[in-house]
């Protein structure tokens, strides 16, 4: 299997500046090789027919001459480095100009994809900015051509050594399993820089069978309920911060454009924004992580997350416990580790539903917490009782379960 790993990094000015060389030389070959591409449809499509071409004819034509594949291009990018004017690009890894064509193919085809679904919004590949957007390049791990030849791309204790920098400063705060095929340099809003390296022929060993399995319901007050009452509150992160961002926000518009107080200001508000991010993300793996080593099966809804975020007034908070990303978690980690996870679908029985006699309350309103059954008179709690409601849909051979 595949595994990325961040670590961040601590570059000297030195490689710091060489680490700003590379991504500007990215976006330009980007933006250079995406300018290109419009033009020479443009001009295809003019030679072609005095009229603009429509529907599965122009998908045609954009596919004949677009970025279905690299042939033209890969052969163009060396030449564009040895013209007049343009020998800049070469002090810039070359592994990394050609993955930045690769993300424009990759981009086309996404837009070709969504053209063909009929797409209200295909989007077309954009020009990258030098202002906005995550800095990025990727370097290839080049083995030794020879038995006593070092790759390109080594891991140390606290340091890691990446081509045109060498050995850098690095915060290894996990043991790199697998093969390193390449790994990314970030640079965050805030200024931070960080590595991922991605690997392959990763073998993680499974956790042991516990023979349990739980039901979980994703709420907004409580973030995880399970089907054994156990409740996990939403920390809000978020909305404990937005004071602080707010006045950052005001303070950043009343800054004059391109001066130093409004960087200063435009870094301290991407600091606060990252916050919140890392202690999102560092709660949602520990909950996430408990419940793997703790079931060997979980049941969850299938929230349909976008939809519900079209909602103005749920939108915000949904936005701030992260359902998807829990999701997204317990599906990746229960593959990992020999785990199973369970997505019921949305139409399942609910809170609703009585868990015992299978009544359902349409009296049930969304504030009420607790509510007795008016056919067998069994209490429950709104939260559990819908998380054994997706535990016994989750489990159908549990023919029984009792309220909690």
């Amino acid at each position: 299997m595949e595994k990325r790993y961040k670590f961040r990094v601590y570059p000297t000015e030195a490689q710091a500046a060489q680490i700003q060389k590379n991504f500007n030389c990215c976006r330009f070959v980007y933006n250079h090789f995406l300018a290109k591409q419009i033009e020479r449809y443009n001009s295809e499509l003019r030679s072609e027919s005095s009229e603009p071409a429509t529907g599965n004819r122009q998908l045609e034509t954009e596919k004949r001459q677009g970025y279905a594949g690299l042939h033209d291009t890969t052969s163009e990018l060396p030449q564009l480095k040895r013209t007049a004017g343009y020998e800049w690009l070469s002090e810039a890894d070359s592994a990394s100009l050609s993955y930045a064509l690769c993300d424009l193919d990759h981009a086309f085809k996404r837009f070709f994809k969504n053209v063909k679904k009929g797409n209200v919004a295909p989007g077309f590949p954009k020009f990258k900015s030098k202002k906005w957007g995550l800095k990025s390049y990727r370097c290839k791990n080049r083995a030794g051509r020879q038995a006593d030849h070092r790759s390109s791309i080594e891991i140390g204790e606290n340091q890691i050594k990446l081509p045109k920098l060498g050995w850098i400063k690095c915060r290894v705060s996990s043991a790199v399993e697998g093969r390193i095929l390449s790994v990314s340099v970030i640079q965050q809003p805030s200024g931070k820089y960080f590595v991922s390296v991605y690997c392959t022929d990763v073998t993680p060993a499974a956790l042991p069978k516990t023979e349990k399995t739980v039901g979980l319901h994703l709420g907004v007050k409580n973030l995880v309920v399970t089907s054994h009452g156990e409740h996990f509150e939403n920390e809000r992160y978020l909305k404990k911060s937005q004071n602080k961002i707010n006045r950052l926000r005001r303070e950043l518009s009343r800054k004059s454009s391109d001066s130093k107080g409004r960087e200063k200001t435009r870094i301290k508000l991407a600091k606060a924004f990252e916050k919140v991010a890392c202690q999102k993300t560092d709660a949602l793996h520990k909950l996430t992580t408990k419940f793997v080593r703790e079931y060997d099966v979980i049941c969850i809804r299938d929230e349909q997350v976008k939809g519900m975020m079209r909602n103005r007034k749920f939108a915000k908070h949904l936005s701030d416990a992260n359902w998807g990303e829990i999701t997204r978690q317990l599906s990746y980690k229960c593959g990992w580790y020999g785990k199973t996870l369970v997505k019921v679908d949305k139409l399942s029985p609910s809170a609703q539903v009585c868990n015992v006699c299978g009544c359902k309350n349409t009296q049930l309103k969304p504030h009420h917490h607790k509510w007795n059954c008016p056919e067998c008179g069994g209490a429950h709690k709104r939260a559990v009782n819908a998380a054994v409601n997706v535990l016994r849909s989750g489990r159908p051979e549990f023919t029984f379960v009792e309220s909690v």
